[in-house]
């Protein structure tokens, strides 16, 4: 793990996507594994964001949502998730983390998206989407991952 988040020049960037009930032991599994990538790149620069899916709008629609800032510090990662209001995140599809994986590599690139959960949503439209939007990541040698927890 280590050799993957030691970038040259920069800080490496991970996003970190939930695809759990909130607060259930795929929830608790994240928490622990955000942590362990934290501490196994001490001193990296090591940044993350949290992805997840929140409770429904007005319309019933499930939104997508991914911390704004980027979170340097296991605690600070452990509190932001321990905040977000995730109702059911279990209906997931994994290319929603792969497009906001592809919108943050502009800026700058994203080292790994991984995935944690136990239920995919993916019909075959959103598996084609979410594999061309894996190969926009491609360039960067960027990695995914997907952790079942079910």
């Amino acid at each position: 793990m280590s050799r993957l988040f030691r970038a040259k020049g920069k800080a490496p960037r991970v996003i970190l996507a939930l695809a759990n009930h909130g607060h259930s032991p795929g929830w608790d599994y994240a928490k622990m594994l955000q942590r362990e990538m934290f501490e196994a790149v001490p001193g990296s620069g090591l940044e993350m964001k949290f992805a997840f899916y929140g409770p429904d709008n007005s319309a019933g629609v499930r939104r997508h949502r991914i911390t704004t800032r980027w979170i340097s510090d296991a605690d600070d990662m452990g509190n932001v998730m321990g905040r977000a209001e995730c109702d059911c995140g279990c209906y997931v599809h994994v290319q929603s983390a792969l497009r906001a994986a592809v919108a943050e590599n502009k800026d700058r690139s994203v080292r790994a998206v991984v995935i944690v959960g136990d239920t995919f949503h993916d019909n075959q439209d959103s598996l084609d989407e979410a594999a061309i939007l894996a190969n926009q990541l491609r360039p960067g040698r960027d990695q995914g991952f997907l952790h079942p927890t079910g």
